[in-house]
C-alpha cells in the first residue's frame, strides 16, 4: 500500500492544501468480493450484460441469486479489464467501514510495436494507463496525482520503462496535470486541414521512467 496523502482542494488548480483526510491507493484484488462490488457501484457497464433487478422479457424484473448477481455485475463493468489482465489500483477513504473508492487508475500491458495509427513510432513494451477517475466529490484534494505517483511506482515494479496514454484534446485540466507529471507526446498528431480540426484523435502521451 503506498502512503497516504491528507489534502483539501483550493482554489489554486493542482495546488492543494493538506490537511487530514485518509486516502490510501493499493491495488485492487479482483477475485476479492469486496473489492469488486467498490469497484463495481463506481463504473458504469461497459458491455451489455443482464443484470440483477434490470427489465427483462416483458417488462419483469431480473432477479438472481446473490453470487449470480455478483458475477454479472462484475462481468459488466470489469470483465475488459480482466480480458485485459488490468492491474486496477484503487484510492480508498480508510475512514469509511466498508471499502469505499474515491479513485481508479487501470494499467494495461501492451506489446511493444507500433500504436494504432500508421504514422505511430516503435514502441517498447509499455503499460497503457486507462480509467484515471477520481470521485467528483474529492477532486481537487490531490488523489489524482497519489494515484499517478502510485502507476508510476507499479509500471517500475512491473519492470516496464514506458506509460501511455490517451486524452481527449478539450480536456485541458487532465493535460495540465499529466504534462506537469512529465508526460509528452509520443505520436505525431496528423496534419488535418483546419476545417477538420475538431475530427482529431486523442493525444497520445506518454513518461519514460528511469
Amino acid at each position: 500500500m503506498w502512503a497516504t496523502v491528507t489534502c483539501m482542494s483550493t482554489s489554486v488548480l493542482f495546488a492543494p492544501l493538506c490537511l487530514s483526510l485518509a486516502i490510501s491507493v493499493r491495488k485492487a484484488d479482483l477475485r476479492n468480493r469486496a473489492d469488486a462490488a467498490a469497484i463495481c457501484d463506481i463504473r458504469a457497464p461497459t458491455q451489455f450484460v443482464v443484470e440483477d433487478g434490470t427489465t427483462g422479457f416483458m417488462g419483469q424484473k431480473v432477479k438472481f441469486d446473490p453470487e449470480t448477481a455478483h458475477a454479472r455485475r462484475v462481468e459488466a463493468r470489469l470483465g475488459t479489464a480482466i480480458r485485459d489482465n488490468a492491474t486496477v489500483l484503487i484510492a480508498t477513504d480508510d475512514s469509511a467501514a466498508a471499502v469505499a473508492v474515491v479513485g481508479t487508475a487501470d494499467l494495461i500491458p501492451i506489446a511493444a510495436g507500433r500504436g494504432r495509427r500508421s504514422t505511430a513510432p516503435d514502441l517498447p513494451r509499455r503499460l497503457l494507463l486507462r480509467n484515471l477517475w477520481v470521485a467528483e466529490s474529492r477532486r481537487r484534494q490531490g488523489i489524482a496525482r497519489q494515484l499517478m505517483t502510485a502507476v508510476e511506482t507499479e509500471t517500475v515494479k512491473q519492470g516496464v520503462s514506458l506509460i501511455s496514454l490517451e486524452v481527449d484534446r478539450t480536456n485541458v485540466p487532465a493535460i495540465t496535470l499529466y504534462r506537469d507529471l512529465g508526460f509528452e507526446e509520443i505520436e505525431e498528431s496528423p496534419n488535418l486541414p483546419k476545417w477538420m480540426q475538431g475530427m482529431l484523435p486523442p493525444l497520445v502521451l506518454g513518461k519514460w521512467l528511469e
